[in-house]
This record gives structure tokens, C-alpha cells and sequence, in this order.
């Protein structure tokens, strides 16, 4: 048997402490503690944060008989039981070390935090409420669990977002811990305040250099504030600690989609590490590769997977019904814009893609119906497509000159305020030609001449795809559509764009 001495306060004394191990042939690798009175909190202390948790629970045992400082090995007592999953024995530990000492704050905030992981918010919160109050200095913990607890209890008396943000900034500026900066960032997100929400997550960055999390959220953000470039460094320098990071892939594949550089993309994706398991925004965005790269069939196959993935997704039946359209599988597409605009009754591209489908479909009357609520939605006037289609609807179908002119004016005067595609231009002047010279108003006689100086280029494939960095706090997975292209040949004047 072997004796080892301990230093206590500078002085060895072997009297004090025997740390008696038994030899291998009598119990290998079983240690036995004894004390002659001596305080082994520091041992104890030590061996809990290296996770030998079997050799804390015998010094405590032992240290108990010995009546030794039991506030401290109450108080370990119950985080290991904590870290062990014994949730109820852990608080029964934590409420007898403050029958030593009512006004610990740190016995208050273990309490809280089991509480926590019993998904009791409400006492949890009041408790760490309590625990605040009763500290000597500023804790990044208690302020952290305030935060969090507030944001999860909407009906409680502080529960507003100026003190969940105000709580998050205590803990930041007293712990600086990476969970609290992504937190606070995503608050911000939420509310789209996307320059505070860098502003931390850069700031993060300084405390964990190459995070790839951080990283991939910090490119996702600058795409909001559309910073393309800056957005792509930062996936980059994320890909470049870890090639395989699905959500940093899938980013940086939808910006080189929207860049056109489609076989970039797609090898891009195929750097998935379990591509065939992946979630709908992954086969949505390979789908729309294909669609650009005119392998409809492809692409109507990536689609369909990914509709059978989240089959309530507006943006792929949105995609889908374009790629069936541009097919020809007229009905097929139908189905998939009666679907979107039941999703998202506002919607007025949806209303006119829908009407499209009707008009190939022979069903003129249905197809004015659903051109007039397209044209009626708020939204219209964000896509002068629209109007420049029901223009073309209404000349060559309704045989309404007048209906048709209003609505080409209407076009026209979207496009002073937004850059629009050459070919909607050229399809316009189509329209243009038709009409009697004396019904066009002057203003649209004069962009007639001038166009070519005033109306700038836009790229006709400008896809947003279904991506991962949409916001999560959208129901129904928001991120928009693709553009609609001309179904038919963009000269021939019957057809609509």
C-alpha cells in the first residue's frame, strides 16, 4: 500500500491527508479515499470538471461522515446528479444548500437551471429572477437564462423584446459566449434588422475565429443586405474548414445560381456528403439547375422529390408549375398553381401563371377571372409582367382594345421605376403595333422612341431558388420564385409572356 501526501497551504503534512490507493492485485483501478479532517473541496472541484464523476460522488460520501462544508458537496452533489439526469434528487441537493445560505445567488441559478432542463419556464424564470437579485457581481449565466426565459414566457410581466435584447447585452458584455451572440443575432434576424444581426455575429467571430455556424449565418445575412460577394468570402472561408457543411453547400450553390454559372453549381452540390437524404431546398435548387439548363424532365424530377418532401411548400409548386408549363403539360401545371395560390392567396404571379394555364387550356372565361385577381392584388405592381400579359390577354382573346391599351400604359409606367428584361420590351412594342396609333397616350409614344437609352437589362433567369438560408420564422418557407419565361416564341403576337 502506498501513501501519497498532499500539499495543503504550502505545507506537506502526511498527518493530514492519506490518499490511500490499494494495489492492482487487491482491486485495480478502485480508489479509496480516507481524511483524517482535512477540506478536499479542490479535489472534488477538479475531478468534477475532468468528468470523473464515480470518484466525486465517493469523496462526498466520505467528506458528508466528516461533516465537512456540506453547503459546497450538497451543491456538487446536485450538478452531478444534474449531469447524470437525476433531475428531482439534483433540486432536493440544491434546496438544502440554501437552508446554509438563503442569499447565494449560485445556489438560486443551479435551481433555475434544473428547473430549466425540466422545462419548467415559469419557475425556472422566477427563480433566476431571484437569483439576479441577490448578486454581488454580474453574471453572464443569470442574465443569459433571464433572456431566454423571458423570450419563451410571452404572458410574463417583463416579457417584451426590449428586455429579452437588454438581458442578452448584460451577458455579452459579461461572458462573451458564442450561443448568447447567435441568440441576440437571430432576435435581430427575425425583426430584419440584418445590419445589428451582423454587427454581432462579426463581433462573435472574435471570440471563436473560424466558427464555419457562425460563418455560414454571417454569409446568409450579407445575402439579405444583398452584399453578393462579401456573403460568398465568408461561405468561402466556412467551406475552407469544412468542405461537407450542408447549409454553407447550399448557399453557395444558390449564389452561383443566380450568378448563371449552373454547372458550377451543380458540382457544387454534389460535394453533399448524403445528397439522396438531403431536405427539399437541396433537390428544389438542382431542379432549377436543370430547368436552366433546359432538361426539363430532370428538373421536373428534382422537383417532384422535393415536393414529396414538404409538399405544402409554395416555392416549389410555384418552380414546379413553371418547369410543366414551359413542358407544355398545360393541365399538370394547373394543378400545381391552383395548389400555390391556395397556399398564398395574395399572390399575384401565382394568379397569373394560373390564368396562363386556363388560356392554353381554351378556358377563357376562368382565365379573365384569374387575370383579375391578379391584377387586383397588391403585388401587382411589383411584376409588370403582369400587366403587360393581361394586356396581350385582353387584345388578342377579349379583342378589348381599349382594356389592352389601359394595362400596356400601366406596363410602361413600371418600367420608369424598375429594369426590365429586352424581350418583355420587344414583346410590348408587339403589342404596341397592334393598337391605334391615336388611343396611345404621348408619354408612351415618346418610350417607344427612347427605350433603348432608358430601359436597362435584366436578366430574364433571375431564379430565387428554395434555399436554407430563408428565414425560419416564414410558415411556409418564403423565398420567392422564378421568373417566368415565354412559353412560346417571344415574337409571335398571340401568345402570352
Amino acid at each position: 500500500m502506498n501513501s501519497v501526501h498532499f500539499s495543503v497551504n504550502g505545507n506537506t503534512n502526511q498527518n493530514a491527508v492519506n490518499y490511500t490507493l490499494t494495489t492492482i492485485a487487491e482491486k485495480p483501478k478502485t480508489k479509496v479515499i480516507t481524511s483524517s479532517g482535512s477540506n478536499l473541496n479542490w479535489l472534488l472541484h477538479k475531478m468534477y470538471l475532468i468528468g470523473d464523476f464515480t470518484f466525486c460522488k465517493k469523496l462526498i460520501e466520505q467528506q458528508m461522515e466528516m461533516t465537512l462544508n456540506q453547503e459546497f458537496l450538497l451543491h456538487m452533489k446536485g450538478k452531478i446528479l444534474r449531469e447524470e439526469g437525476h433531475f428531482q434528487e439534483a433540486l432536493k441537493c440544491f434546496k438544502r444548500t440554501i437552508e446554509f445560505d438563503s442569499k447565494n445567488a449560485n445556489h438560486y441559478k443551479e435551481i433555475g437551471k434544473t428547473l430549466f432542463k425540466l422545462q419548467k419556464y415559469n419557475q425556472s424564470l422566477e427563480i433566476f429572477l431571484k437569483a439576479e437579485s441577490y448578486l454581488e457581481a454580474p453574471d453572464y449565466e443569470v442574465y443569459h437564462y433571464i433572456a431566454d426565459l423571458l423570450r419563451l414566457n410571452a404572458k410574463h410581466s417583463k416579457a417584451n423584446i426590449l428586455d429579452v435584447k437588454e438581458y442578452f447585452r448584460r451577458s455579452i458584455m459579461c461572458g462573451k459566449q458564442i450561443h448568447t451572440y447567435k441568440t441576440l443575432a437571430n432576435i435581430y434576424r427575425k425583426e430584419k434588422d440584418y445590419t445589428k444581426a451582423i454587427e454581432l455575429l462579426e463581433g462573435s467571430l472574435s471570440v471563436a475565429p473560424g466558427n464555419v455556424e457562425i460563418l455560414t449565418d454571417l454569409g446568409i445575412m450579407y445575402l439579405k443586405i444583398n452584399e453578393v460577394d462579401r456573403a460568398y468570402e465568408k461561405l468561402q472561408e466556412a467551406l475552407a474548414s469544412e468542405a461537407k457543411h450542408t447549409n454553407c453547400i447550399l448557399a453557395v450553390g444558390a449564389i452561383q445560381q443566380t450568378r448563371n454559372d449552373i454547372d458550377l453549381a451543380l458540382n457544387t452540390y454534389k460535394n453533399m456528403p448524403n445528397i439522396q437524404n438531403e431536405g427539399f431546398e437541396i433537390w428544389s435548387n438542382i431542379g432549377l439547375c436543370f430547368y436552366r439548363k433546359n432538361k426539363l424532365i430532370a428538373a421536373v424530377s428534382c422537383l417532384k422529390k422535393a415536393l414529396w418532401l414538404c409538399p405544402l411548400n409554395y416555392n416549389i409548386l410555384y418552380n414546379l408549375g413553371v418547369v410543366l408549363m414551359t413542358a407544355q403539360q398545360f393541365a399538370s401545371a394547373f394543378q400545381c398553381f391552383v395548389s400555390a395560390v391556395t397556399l398564398r392567396p395574395e399572390s399575384a404571379e401565382s394568379f397569373m401563371m394560373l390564368a396562363i394555364c386556363l388560356y392554353y387550356l381554351n378556358d377563357a372565361e376562368n382565365a379573365q377571372v384569374a387575370f383579375r385577381k391578379s391584377i387586383l392584388s397588391s403585388d401587382a405592381i411589383k411584376n409588370p409582367l403582369i400587366y403587360l400579359n393581361y394586356s396581350i390577354f385582353c387584345l388578342e382573346c377579349l379583342k378589348n382594345v381599349e382594356e389592352s391599351q389601359q394595362y400596356l400604359n400601366n406596363f410602361y409606367n413600371l418600367c420608369e421605376t424598375m429594369k426590365v428584361p429586352n424581350e418583355y420590351m420587344q414583346i410590348a412594342e408587339n403589342v404596341l403595333v397592334k393598337l391605334p396609333s391615336s388611343m396611345l397616350l404621348p408619354e408612351i409614344r415618346h418610350t417607344q422612341q427612347i427605350k433603348e437609352t432608358k430601359i436597362l437589362n435584366m436578366n430574364d433567369e433571375d431564379d430565387k431558388s428554395t434555399t436554407a438560408f430563408n428565414d425560419n420564422d416564414d410558415d411556409d418557407n418564403e423565398s420567392g420564385s422564378i421568373e417566368s419565361k415565354s412559353v412560346e416564341n417571344a415574337a409571335a403576337d398571340d401568345d402570352l409572356v
